[in-house]
């Protein structure tokens, strides 16, 4: 729809918190442009392509307010409809109009079709509260018959599950998966993580999810506690107090890092640092504790 440059106010930006998508309800954050009947799109300006209708985020949390904003999107796609119908059918209407159908197709953003948008990936960030779990759930939709994986938050999951028609419920498949993050080491929690997305893959009967996280098995992970009972050959850490390598085993502290021996102690026990740092530091007598 056309608005005259003096009814757009272009370049807004939020940080989140303000806007969402009008029919996935997925926060925005981003540039948008508003315009003078308090309608307000993607993008900096009407010329971004696809940009796509958004809404504000009622701050009291009520529904209706929502509820009352979609009306106005499909009351406005209704008008436009009914003045097309009635518009003179000069070639010169003709050839402007096949010029928008074209653009919005090419585009897949057909203004008939506004009720269904492409989900867009969204990453979610485990919270301190998860980190004391140790674990969360996290929620994804995988393309059908592509390889295609896309993070969605749980309100968007639960659209998608329950085939909720303004989201497309028939091309993606919704799964869900408890993640961990925090353990003994990386390596161990990786191993976990794999094993679950291998069941994850036949729980739901999809394929290459174990070939998207191939270098994020350990995603998000963080040391919790000491770290016990580890082993090394010599080839990572060397004695803080002499730089000679260090062979055997060993374990992490939380804040003292790399130290010699399977356990922490209270007496006094060698510091270890990785061998890269060697050359750049030297600890002299702060080689133990």
């Amino acid at each position: 729809m056309y608005y005259p440059k003096s009814q757009i106010t272009t370049n807004l930006y939020t940080n989140g918190g303000e806007l969402m998508y009008a029919f996935s309800r997925v926060e925005y954050r981003g540039s948008y442009y508003r315009t003078s009947n308090g309608k307000y799109y993607s993008g900096k300006t009407t010329s971004t392509p696809n940009s796509e209708p958004l809404i504000l985020i009622d701050k009291a949390g009520g529904e209706q307010i929502f509820n009352n904003q979609i009306l106005q999107l499909h009351s406005s796609e209704k008008s436009r409809k009914k003045r097309r119908s009635n518009i003179s059918q000069s070639p010169m209407i003709k050839a402007e109009y096949k010029l928008e159908k074209d653009y919005m197709l090419a585009t897949n953003n057909r203004y008939s079709e506004l009720n269904k948008f492409a989900p867009l990936n969204n990453k979610i960030y485990p919270t301190e509260s998860n980190y004391k779990t140790g674990q969360y759930t996290r929620y994804f939709l995988k393309k059908i018959n592509s390889p295609v994986f896309k993070e969605i938050t749980k309100p968007l999951y639960k659209r998608y599950k329950g085939l909720d028609k303004t989201v497309q419920y028939d091309l993606y498949i919704p799964f869900k998966f408890i993640w961990t993050i925090t353990g003994k080491s990386k390596k161990e929690v990786a191993k976990i993580n794999y094993d679950i997305l291998s069941l994850t893959e036949q729980r739901y009967r999809i394929t290459n999810l174990v070939n998207y996280f191939s270098r994020k098995m350990s995603e998000y992970y963080r040391a919790v506690g000491v770290q016990e009972n580890l082993e090394t050959d010599g080839t990572e850490y060397v004695l803080a107090s002499t730089n000679q390598p260090y062979i055997g085993k060993y374990h992490i502290h939380p804040t003292l890092g790399a130290m010699a021996g399977a356990t922490h102690i209270e007496i006094k026990h060698d510091l270890l640092k990785p061998i890269s740092q060697t050359s750049n530091s030297n600890q002299g007598s702060f080689g133990s504790y």
